[in-house]
């Protein structure tokens, strides 16, 4: 027998074109980010804002790590003629290019500032990957519990559409949605985008053992992406009772927590019992 969960979930399950039919002219709209970005539904809503179905939509997205609709030439110059405008808020490698066509706008800010502004304009809309519902009606923002959920969290009332994703692994913590909460829902199962991982070259092994001497026991960590993030890590496994506190969890954090060098036992916020 299906619990009322279940049924909520299969009212409001649909097609990511239904789904698109959500979003309305001069809506503002944002997107998750490399695997939180749902390639169903920015198709479906990329592809109304170049027919001319959907005007001066203003849309909010970054990290792409799939091309779509909105980059695609052909399609941004009409979704640009309708009065639409896609402006990246994190540039990677498909953003600095149609940025640098003048395709997209930039949007300057700091992380954990983009809830605030949005609540000062008003977020009408969010579309995102989810993992799939538990058996009390959650979904979990799995790998990406970043911007967008503080989007949706200071916007109360805005549309919310979730790609359910079987690939999108389900992460603890204050990331969760309920069925109840969304607008509507789509299912497109897609294995998720990892980065390489690239050799370090002389220079990095160099820069972060350098680095890496001058950081005590019991220090906390953010470390980003890249070469020298990397190296820093490898020459910390002897160190003791590190500590994290950073917006994304990389591979060389892993390694550390692993090698018993990560504790979390020693910073003054959120402090591991032991």
């Amino acid at each position: 027998m299906e619990s009322k969960w279940q049924e909520m979930y299969r009212s409001k399950l649909m097609t990511a074109d239904d789904a698109a039919k959500h979003i309305s002219n001069g809506m503002l709209m944002a997107s998750g980010s490399i695997n939180a970005q749902p390639q169903a539904l920015c198709n479906a809503v990329g592809e109304r804002m170049a027919s001319g179905d959907l005007r001066d939509v203003r849309f909010l997205f970054s990290l792409s790590a799939r091309p779509g609709s909105v980059h695609n030439p052909e399609l941004i110059e009409k979704m640009l003629q309708n009065g639409n405008m896609l402006d990246a808020m994190y540039a990677g490698p498909l953003e600095r290019y149609f940025m640098d066509q003048g395709s997209y706008s930039y949007v300057p800010h700091r992380l954990f500032d983009g809830p605030m502004m949005t609540a000062r304009v008003g977020l009408d809309a969010a579309v995102m990957v989810v993992s799939p519902m538990d058996k009390h009606g959650f979904f979990s923002t799995g790998t990406n519990p970043d911007y967008v959920y503080g989007f949706i969290r200071r916007n109360p009332g805005c549309v919310i559409l979730a790609e359910v994703n079987k690939y999108m692994p389900r992460s603890y913590g204050n990331n969760h949605f309920h069925i109840s909460e969304l607008t509507a829902v789509v299912e497109n199962d897609l294995p998720l985008v990892e980065l390489p991982d690239l050799p370090l070259t002389e220079k990095d092994e160099k820069i972060g053992q350098y680095i890496a001497e001058r950081v005590p026991d019991g220090a906390c960590l953010q470390l980003g992406i890249g070469g020298i993030p990397n190296a820093v890590a490898k020459y910390l496994t002897d160190k003791k009772d590190l500590g994290i506190h950073s917006e994304m969890l990389c591979d060389s954090m892993v390694d550390l927590y692993e090698a018993g060098a990560i504790t979390v036992t020693v910073r003054n916020f959120y402090r591991a019992s032991g």
